[in-house]
């Protein structure tokens, strides 16, 4: 796979696989994808996935009475232009409605984990 930014292309086809009321999407398969579709599982937000073939993955996406249990998806740190939460950040976001992914030392998490682990991380997207 010749793809420079993986994380903002899976994030696309999750949101049009929302958009249009899929129940599953393709995405490809890299250790990044696999370990944030890990972290949306844990989190409810999916109802799993599977390897097609070794470059891809399909996602079953999750409803609830008809409606998507993701309701937005937002890109945080991009290429261009790196976010990070330490400890502090990610406890001031705790009362928000939004998850945050991050990759910290210990590898792709939520943002409640990371606050747990007392560590902070690159956001890399948001979810709702």
């Amino acid at each position: 796979m010749n793809y420079n930014d993986v994380i903002s292309d899976f994030i696309t086809r999750l949101r049009n696989g929302i958009k249009h009321s899929k129940s599953w999407v393709e995405c490809y398969s890299n250790n990044v994808s696999i370990n944030i579709l890990n972290v949306l599982y844990e989190q409810g937000y999916i109802n799993g996935y599977q390897h097609l073939s070794d470059k891809c993955l399909k996602v079953n996406l999750k409803y609830d009475l008809g409606r998507s249990v993701i309701s937005d998806v937002s890109r945080v740190s991009k290429p261009g232009k790196r976010i990070y939460l330490n400890r502090k950040a990610i406890i001031n976001l705790s009362n928000s409605t939004e998850l945050y992914i991050l990759s910290t030392s210990k590898g792709i998490m939520s943002s409640s984990k990371a606050m747990s682990l007392n560590i902070g991380g690159e956001a890399l997207f948001s979810i709702k």
